[in-house]
């Protein structure tokens, strides 16, 4: 079974916390799925709402996980990056082939959010809209804090919701 593909497409993100003695970060973005690092964006120097506009695809190491985290690290030059901020997403709620774009608010940090496009290549969802999947994503995202343990439970749970949906338009 070949490894699924997923395009990453980083757009922008807002009111990031400021991890600099200067005010400001020096943001980039990792995309990790357990341990392994899938991709990282280019660093933005001194900026707390950055516009990074950068597409990867990149080959989900494990296919049987479909839980990326997006990670937000301020660079620093003489000390160890700093984390400001992650999320976790599911995605295996991903419709295939269609784009799905959403605002995510980053957990561990006081504020802060990133918006990223996302396409499922060759897996997901069939019948779905990117509007019905973005619900869903953004229904999970609506949820203040998560861990990334939690997000297992509340996976199943939104996944069930979205079958649901996807049995009563295919009946309807």
């Amino acid at each position: 079974m070949s490894s699924p593909s997923l395009r990453i497409r980083l757009i922008s993100a807002k009111n990031l916390f400021p991890a600099d003695i200067n005010g400001y970060s020096d943001p980039y973005v990792r995309i990790v799925q357990g341990e392994e690092k899938l991709w990282k964006s280019s660093v933005i120097q001194k900026n707390l709402n950055p516009v990074w506009e950068e597409t990867a695809t990149v080959k989900l190491q494990k296919p049987d996980e479909k839980l990326v985290v997006i990670e937000m690290f301020d660079e620093d030059k003489l000390a160890k990056d700093d984390m400001i901020g992650y999320t976790p997403i599911d995605v295996s709620l991903l419709p295939r082939g269609l784009e799905v774009v959403c605002t995510y608010q980053l957990s561990f940090v006081p504020h802060g959010e990133v918006t990223i496009g996302l396409t499922a290549i060759d897996f997901g969802f069939e019948g779905v809209s990117a509007e019905q999947a973005q619900a869903h994503i953004q229904s999970i995202n609506a949820m203040s804090v998560i861990s990334r343990q939690g997000i297992h439970k509340v996976r199943k749970e939104v996944r069930f919701a979205l079958l649901d949906e996807l049995s009563v338009n295919v009946l309807s």
